[in-house]
Protein backbone atom coordinates (compact mmCIF):
# COMPACT_ATOMS: atom_id res chain seq x y z
CA UNK A 1 0.00 0.00 0.00
CA UNK A 2 1.38 3.40 -0.98
CA UNK A 3 2.07 5.92 1.74
CA UNK A 4 -0.11 8.99 1.67
CA UNK A 5 1.42 12.35 2.46
CA UNK A 6 -0.53 13.89 5.29
CA UNK A 7 0.12 17.63 5.70
CA UNK A 8 -1.01 17.39 9.33
CA UNK A 9 0.95 14.24 10.12
CA UNK A 10 4.37 13.79 11.63
CA UNK A 11 5.85 11.01 9.49
CA UNK A 12 9.38 11.80 8.37
CA UNK A 13 10.08 11.59 4.66
CA UNK A 14 12.74 8.97 4.05
CA UNK A 15 13.44 9.55 0.35
CA UNK A 16 13.10 13.14 -0.82
CA UNK A 17 14.32 12.26 -4.33
CA UNK A 18 11.43 9.82 -4.71
CA UNK A 19 9.01 12.48 -3.47
CA UNK A 20 10.44 15.05 -5.87
CA UNK A 21 9.98 12.63 -8.77
CA UNK A 22 6.43 11.61 -7.75
CA UNK A 23 5.28 15.24 -7.62
CA UNK A 24 7.01 16.24 -10.86
CA UNK A 25 9.34 18.64 -9.08
CA UNK A 26 12.96 19.63 -9.63
CA UNK A 27 15.68 19.81 -7.00
CA UNK A 28 16.00 23.47 -5.97
CA UNK A 29 19.43 25.04 -6.38
CA UNK A 30 19.78 28.46 -4.77
CA UNK A 31 23.13 29.26 -6.38
CA UNK A 32 21.56 31.00 -9.39
CA UNK A 33 19.42 33.30 -7.27
CA UNK A 34 20.71 36.73 -6.21
CA UNK A 35 21.33 36.83 -2.46
CA UNK A 36 19.32 33.68 -1.64
CA UNK A 37 17.54 33.87 1.70
CA UNK A 38 18.51 31.64 4.61
CA UNK A 39 15.89 28.97 4.03
CA UNK A 40 17.06 28.66 0.43
CA UNK A 41 20.74 28.53 1.45
CA UNK A 42 20.13 25.97 4.19
CA UNK A 43 18.26 23.59 1.88
CA UNK A 44 14.91 24.00 3.61
CA UNK A 45 13.56 24.91 0.19
CA UNK A 46 14.62 21.70 -1.52
CA UNK A 47 12.37 21.45 -4.58
CA UNK A 48 10.33 23.55 -6.95
CA UNK A 49 8.30 23.24 -10.10
CA UNK A 50 9.16 25.30 -13.15
CA UNK A 51 11.24 27.89 -11.28
CA UNK A 52 13.36 28.74 -14.35
CA UNK A 53 10.94 31.43 -15.67
CA UNK A 54 11.04 33.10 -12.24
CA UNK A 55 14.84 33.11 -12.19
CA UNK A 56 14.86 34.55 -15.71
CA UNK A 57 12.37 37.26 -14.68
CA UNK A 58 14.53 38.16 -11.67
CA UNK A 59 17.69 38.38 -13.76
CA UNK A 60 16.00 40.42 -16.51
CA UNK A 61 14.04 42.53 -14.01
CA UNK A 62 10.74 41.52 -15.61
CA UNK A 63 7.44 41.40 -13.68
CA UNK A 64 6.22 38.11 -12.22
CA UNK A 65 3.86 36.96 -9.48
CA UNK A 66 3.99 34.96 -6.27
CA UNK A 67 0.79 33.28 -5.08
CA UNK A 68 -0.02 31.83 -1.68
CA UNK A 69 -2.95 31.55 0.67
CA UNK A 70 -4.18 31.73 4.24
CA UNK A 71 -6.87 29.53 5.75
CA UNK A 72 -8.04 31.64 8.69
CA UNK A 73 -9.12 28.97 11.13
CA UNK A 74 -7.31 30.12 14.28
CA UNK A 75 -5.54 33.20 15.58
CA UNK A 76 -2.09 31.71 15.25
CA UNK A 77 0.45 30.97 12.60
CA UNK A 78 3.15 28.30 12.56
CA UNK A 79 6.69 27.87 11.31
CA UNK A 80 5.45 26.75 7.89
CA UNK A 81 3.53 30.02 7.51
CA UNK A 82 6.64 31.96 8.51
CA UNK A 83 8.73 30.18 5.89
CA UNK A 84 6.17 30.89 3.17
CA UNK A 85 6.15 34.57 4.19
CA UNK A 86 9.95 34.62 4.14
CA UNK A 87 10.03 33.20 0.61
CA UNK A 88 7.33 35.50 -0.73
CA UNK A 89 9.17 38.45 0.84
CA UNK A 90 12.36 37.32 -0.92
CA UNK A 91 10.57 37.23 -4.26
CA UNK A 92 8.98 40.63 -3.59
CA UNK A 93 12.46 42.05 -2.96
CA UNK A 94 13.36 40.68 -6.39
CA UNK A 95 10.44 42.07 -8.38
CA UNK A 96 7.40 39.91 -7.61
CA UNK A 97 3.91 41.15 -6.93
CA UNK A 98 2.23 38.82 -4.43
CA UNK A 99 -1.34 37.60 -4.36
CA UNK A 100 -2.56 36.01 -1.14
CA UNK A 101 -5.96 34.34 -1.21
CA UNK A 102 -7.79 34.25 2.11
CA UNK A 103 -9.48 30.87 1.98
CA UNK A 104 -12.59 31.72 3.99
CA UNK A 105 -14.68 29.18 2.02
CA UNK A 106 -12.16 26.46 2.81
CA UNK A 107 -12.20 27.42 6.50
CA UNK A 108 -16.00 27.10 6.46
CA UNK A 109 -15.99 23.77 4.61
CA UNK A 110 -13.02 22.12 6.32
CA UNK A 111 -13.13 23.59 9.83
CA UNK A 112 -16.75 24.63 10.32
CA UNK A 113 -15.86 28.28 10.82
CA UNK A 114 -18.39 30.79 9.56
CA UNK A 115 -17.31 32.93 6.63
CA UNK A 116 -17.86 36.03 8.77
CA UNK A 117 -15.60 34.70 11.54
CA UNK A 118 -12.95 33.64 9.02
CA UNK A 119 -12.99 37.13 7.49
CA UNK A 120 -12.73 38.73 10.93
CA UNK A 121 -9.76 36.51 11.90
CA UNK A 122 -8.04 37.22 8.60
CA UNK A 123 -8.45 40.99 8.84
CA UNK A 124 -7.68 41.31 12.55
CA UNK A 125 -4.91 38.72 12.84
CA UNK A 126 -3.58 36.99 9.72
CA UNK A 127 -3.14 39.93 7.33
CA UNK A 128 -1.44 42.13 9.98
CA UNK A 129 0.77 39.18 11.04
CA UNK A 130 1.85 38.48 7.45
CA UNK A 131 2.71 42.15 6.94
CA UNK A 132 4.52 42.34 10.30
CA UNK A 133 6.57 39.27 9.36
CA UNK A 134 7.77 40.80 6.13
CA UNK A 135 5.25 40.95 3.30
CA UNK A 136 5.45 44.27 1.51
CA UNK A 137 1.87 45.54 1.66
CA UNK A 138 2.50 47.78 -1.36
CA UNK A 139 3.34 44.69 -3.42
CA UNK A 140 0.69 42.36 -1.97
CA UNK A 141 -2.95 41.90 -2.89
CA UNK A 142 -5.01 40.05 -0.29
CA UNK A 143 -8.39 38.84 -1.49
CA UNK A 144 -11.18 36.66 -0.12
CA UNK A 145 -12.03 33.38 -1.80
CA UNK A 146 -15.73 34.03 -1.11
CA UNK A 147 -15.58 37.28 -3.09
CA UNK A 148 -14.21 35.62 -6.21
CA UNK A 149 -17.33 35.18 -8.35
CA UNK A 150 -15.72 32.38 -10.40
CA UNK A 151 -15.12 30.32 -7.24
CA UNK A 152 -18.63 30.65 -5.82
CA UNK A 153 -20.52 30.10 -9.09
Amino acid sequence: MAKIIDPWGSVLVEDYNKLIKEFGLETFNSSGFPSPNRIMRRGIVFASRDISPILTAIKKKKPYYALSGIMPSAERIHLGNKMVIENISYFQEHGAKAYVVIADLEAAAARGISIEEAKKMALEFHVPAYVALGLDQKKTIFYFQSENKEVIS
